[in-house]
């Protein structure tokens, strides 16, 4: 499977967890290259210099990526 295919199964799964009240959690894994991909959300990943930036990026992309407000959903590290 792709990862635009595993992207995409994510991103319905996640919206599906959102319409039921559930609030799905996100891991922000560093990178050698500065960067923070976004575990369980295949192609997702963001540029930032600490993890505070990280996440506030972090959940600004998720959140538009699923449609959902930003709060639906958690972010760690």
């Amino acid at each position: 499977m792709s990862e635009a295919q595993l992207h995409a199964r994510a991103v319905q799964a996640a919206r599906r967890m959102v319409a039921h009240g559930e609030r799905p959690g996100y891991r922000l894994v560093a990178t050698p290259d500065r960067t923070w991909r976004v575990d369980g959300l295949p192609g997702i990943a963001v540029a930032a210099q600490d993890l505070r930036a990280a996440r506030a990026q972090a959940r600004a992309v998720i959140a538009a990526a699923l449609d959902v407000d930003p709060a639906a959903f958690d972010v760690e590290a």
